[in-house]
């Protein structure tokens, strides 16, 4: 997508509400995409989704807005108080709409390019959790979609619980702490029960309560029923695995080069393989050869996160400097 053709799709009559919401209009700081246009991983009828951050007039008083969202037109615009909070969060929906292609920017303010030349302050060790959360989403719903289908058997899901719960502790650094494991007995239900075991000695509590939150999670989304309603088609299954491989792809760039490179370019015909069915068997299941891949980039996630040389947490002294002085700007010149 070119600059010119964004431009003309903002003209459109379904997008009005840019020009007409009162808390968008001239407190828009920057305009881009999200989603597969982003990604470069579109194919026909691929939504655009409209993504950008605006000031707020009000940001000193009680009637400060978070967001505006518009369904129609799949837009988000954050307040640019909240955007900078999810970036320091390391929330890759967020993160990524700064590493867009330039041409990819539209409305563009002194403030929103404040923001962007300071892109890297945001770029931490939390992307450990935030894009090993993503993905680790990611491949639950694409087991669940393949359960929910049919096209794997029961033995399997244990297995697919068990890499997400393995991925959940790794995510949070706990792999050293506790261990899945399947039992080889049965239980009154005539199925083999994951089974937990670990060493909590001198375990901090706070610690503890967000795992077991986490494990309870993932835990409850693997034991709904299988309602036919909620079955997936082959075309959503593909598209949870590209993201998932995707992901890793983006964290790689951030842990080893401190880079956000939205756009995968260098693996578009890879992801796009991915998307268009590459793994998926014509009875509807997965090949064991795209979990295995997934495997190793977990692998060399863990270690690309123990590696890295990016600061532990966010410098907030310089991001508070930052967003104060985006602030000031913004009101200053629409006042």
């Amino acid at each position: 997508m070119t600059n010119a053709e964004l431009k003309a799709i903002l003209q459109r009559e379904e997008y009005d509400f840019l020009r007409t919401n009162k808390h968008l209009g001239d407190n828009i700081l920057f305009l881009t995409i999200g989603g597969s246009h982003a990604y470069g991983t579109n194919v026909e009828g691929s939504d655009v989704d409209i993504r950008g951050a605006a000031g707020s007039p009000e940001i000193l008083g009680f009637n400060r807005f978070e967001q505006v969202i518009n369904n129609q037109t799949d837009t988000v615009i954050y307040a640019i108080n909240k955007f900078v909070n999810l970036l320091v969060q390391c929330n890759p929906n967020v993160i990524e709409l700064l590493g867009n292609d330039p041409k990819l920017y539209v409305n563009m303010t002194p403030e929103g390019q404040m923001l962007l030349d300071n892109k890297e302050l945001f770029l931490t060790r939390r992307i450990a959790y935030s894009y090993g959360g993503f993905a680790n989403d990611q491949l639950r719903r694409l087991q669940m979609g393949l359960l929910r289908n049919g096209a794997s058997p029961e033995p399997l899901k244990n297995k697919f619980e068990k890499r997400s719960l393995e991925r959940l502790i790794a995510g949070q650094g706990k792999d050293d702490v506790f261990e899945i494991s399947i039992s080889e007995d049965v239980d009154s239900e005539g199925k083999h029960p994951l089974l937990i075991s670990g060493n909590l000695s001198n375990y901090p509590v706070n610690s503890l309560k967000s795992l077991l939150r986490g494990l309870t999670t993932t835990i409850d989304q693997y034991e709904q029923p299988q309602h036919p309603k909620a079955q997936k088609d082959a075309a959503h299954i593909n598209k949870h695995a590209m993201h998932l491989v995707r992901l890793y792809y983006t964290a790689f760039d951030i842990l080893e080069q401190g880079r956000i490179i939205t756009r995968r370019d260098k693996e578009h015909e890879e992801l796009l393989a991915i998307r268009n069915g590459k793994y998926m068997r014509e009875d509807g299941s997965y090949a064991p050869e795209f979990f295995e891949f997934v495997d190793q980039l977990e692998t060399k996630f863990q270690r690309d996160v123990k590696k890295t040389e990016l600061p532990a947490k966010p410098d907030f002294a310089k991001i508070e400097e930052l967003l104060v002085e985006i602030n000031k700007s913004y009101l200053h010149r629409i006042m």
